[in-house]
């Protein structure tokens, strides 16, 4: 029996994010010979953006993250998995994901720096999951994975911009409006409208004439290319659109013939575009 990856996921919190990475391991790793291991940093990518800069972008996220559990006692968030995150080291993973919010209006970074070049840099240095780890960013936060009150496409009761400088009110928002409330119970169907939908979300987003199918998203799409547009479209009137990171990961890690085996339909990806345009603000 071959030998399971460790596949590691650098995350915000130990609320929402463990459970929707347990959620994905039930749903799409279970059968593959992955251990999915999530680490917590318990701080948002600012403070984490001001850590990594003091070693010159050169800090092995691991050692980083262990480091900062220990500071602040930080709990298993896998009470499921026998190994502990604080027991591991760099070596031991085959990939490093790394999973944080916009959150805009949390910005600790100093007052000579700004926001928006910071996680440029950022992900410019995180781009590549076998060597420092890749980075993906919700927008605004994670809850935007679930922000549908139905399992329609461009629901005219869904908004789908958000302004930066309401950031703390996102979540209850999310909470009025969402088919789910508990991530633990998204099933395969919703998993199916949520790829799609964000699909539509980065078709609106880049502006793109043509439909967006699988190929020309894994060919033109990236995590920075995502933020380029929120800067160049919405971020410059402090919003942004709402964006989530899980089904980017989801999109970038499999095949585009496992998703088709996933969800059993070929075409799946095929003739989605946006319907509303998108202008819709909270």
């Amino acid at each position: 029996m071959s030998k399971k990856a460790k596949i590691a996921f650098v995350i915000e919190g130990t609320k929402t994010e463990p459970l929707l990475i347990q959620n994905i391991k039930n749903t799409f790793f279970e059968k593959n010979d992955v251990v999915p291991i999530m680490l917590p940093t318990c701080t948002n990518i600012y403070a984490l953006c001001n850590r990594i800069k003091e070693d010159d972008y050169e800090t092995d996220i691991i050692e980083l993250v262990i480091e900062l559990s220990k500071n602040q006692s930080v709990k298993r968030v896998d009470q499921k998995n026998d190994i502990d995150f604080r027991t591991m080291k760099k070596s031991d993973f085959s990939e490093i994901y790394l999973f944080f919010d916009y959150d805009g209006h949390n910005n600790n970074l100093p007052n000579d720096k700004d926001v928006n070049e910071t996680l440029s840099e950022m992900l410019d240095v995180f781009n590549n999951e076998t060597e420092l780890g890749k980075m993906y960013i919700s927008y605004p936060m994670i809850e935007s994975i679930k922000h549908f009150s139905s399992l329609t496409f461009c629901n005219q009761n869904d908004i789908c911009i958000f302004p930066v400088s309401c950031g703390t009110k996102y979540k209850y928002l999310v909470s009025k409006c969402t088919l789910i409330q508990d991530v633990r119970n998204i099933n395969l169907e919703q998993w199916q409208y949520i790829i799609k939908k964000f699909l539509i979300s980065v078709s609106c987003l880049c502006e793109s004439t043509d439909q967006l199918n699988i190929k020309k998203y894994k060919d033109t799409i990236s995590p920075k290319n995502i933020l380029n547009y929120q800067m160049k479209r919405f971020i410059i009137q402090n919003q942004v659109m709402i964006i989530s990171a899980i089904p980017e990961f989801l999109l970038d890690y499999f095949k585009t013939e496992k998703l088709n085996e996933l969800f059993s339909d070929e075409n799946i990806f095929l003739d989605i575009k946006c319907k509303n345009g998108c202008d819709k603000i909270h």
